[in-house]
């Protein structure tokens, strides 16, 4: 077994040793049916397992969600089953994902997928790859038009349309980027502008696959259609 494989199966087994206390919890609580603790014990279980699945897989992006998926179990937890109220339950599920991301800082996750396509994409592979590593608020727009990229390269006969939409959506994100490295307070439209590119680069994309199945159809009708007439089907 390779040392990255070993160390990726022991991320987060640590998780569950502090959360045993609350499995005898657990059992009490079900026995006297106190619903509020039995609740609040199940949401913080469940946060925990959630956080040692997601740092297993050591996918990109793994030690955040495990962050918050922690953060929100104990936060249950405390608020409902420990008695330290909503502001309590806030605080401790802070300090548990602020602490858990700390704790799992060194995670090593890995790299995007290297582009590998039509050498006339390059340019754009290129400056995506650069707006990946500069703003994480951008990141569905980023990673949706890295997909339509995709697509572009098994497909350049069918994406003239397509590539009109990734020079708009490359240069508005890469000016946002620019703005927001200089210091610039992201407005509240960013959000719904980010998701705006991203909802119109996935159905791009979308159109890109079901040209190519529609077009996979016609062929497999024109060979059925000559077999029949050769007399073989």
């Amino acid at each position: 077994m390779r040392p990255e494989t070993y160390r990726r199966g022991l991320r987060g087994l640590a998780l569950p040793v502090f959360a045993l206390p609350m499995v005898p919890a657990l059992i009490l609580a079900l026995a006297s049916g106190q619903s509020r603790t039995l609740l609040g014990l199940v949401l913080g279980l469940g946060g925990v397992a959630l956080a040692v699945t997601l740092l297993r897989r050591g996918r990109r992006g793994a030690r955040k969600q495990a962050s918050v998926a922690l953060g929100l179990g104990l936060g249950f937890a405390a608020a409902l089953a420990g008695g330290a109220g909503p502001v309590g339950g806030v605080i401790l599920g802070l300090a548990a994902g602020i602490g858990a991301h700390f704790a799992y800082g060194g995670l090593r996750e890995p790299p995007p997928e290297p582009y590998q396509g039509d050498s006339a994409l390059e340019g754009f592979a290129r400056r995506l790859s650069a707006l990946e590593a500069a703003d994480d608020r951008l990141g569905g727009a980023v990673r949706a038009l890295r997909s339509l990229l995709r697509e572009m390269s098994l497909r350049p006969a069918l994406s003239s349309q397509a590539r009109g939409l990734l020079v708009i959506g490359l240069d508005g994100l890469e000016r946002i980027a620019g703005r927001l490295s200089r210091g610039a307070e992201a407005p509240r439209e960013l959000r719904e502008a980010v998701r705006d590119v991203e909802s119109a680069a996935s159905s791009a994309a979308a159109k890109l696959r079901a040209a190519e199945t529609e077009a996979l159809d016609i062929q497999v009708s024109v060979l059925r259609q000559r077999l029949r007439e050769e007399g073989v089907a």
